[in-house]
């Protein structure tokens, strides 16, 4: 994709619309596998509760989201936010 987290960020704000949420995560991978280490948002399919703090957070930001300044837009035409009919029917 060639764009730093704050570009993620824009694009993923601008693919999901208000009405979803979205989290962006790392993949990490050391010597005994890998795992995915959240850098905004968290999986919303974790059922423990632990997390209910972050998704409040999440749905917030879904309804208003982050500013990001025109420096830092995602402006990569060759990658556009995935067309609406892809997304799954979850929030």
């Amino acid at each position: 994709m060639g764009a730093d987290v704050v570009q993620a960020l824009d694009w993923a704000q601008k693919a999901v619309g208000e009405s979803r949420t979205f989290a962006i995560g790392l993949k990490v991978t050391v010597v005994n596998g890998s795992h995915l280490v959240y850098l905004l948002g968290q999986d919303m399919n974790d059922s423990t509760g632990k997390f209910h703090d972050v998704f409040n957070r999440m749905y917030l930001r879904a309804a208003d989201p982050l500013s990001i300044p025109a420096h830092d837009q995602w402006l990569d035409s060759r990658v556009s936010p995935p067309d609406e009919t892809r997304h799954s029917s979850q929030s």
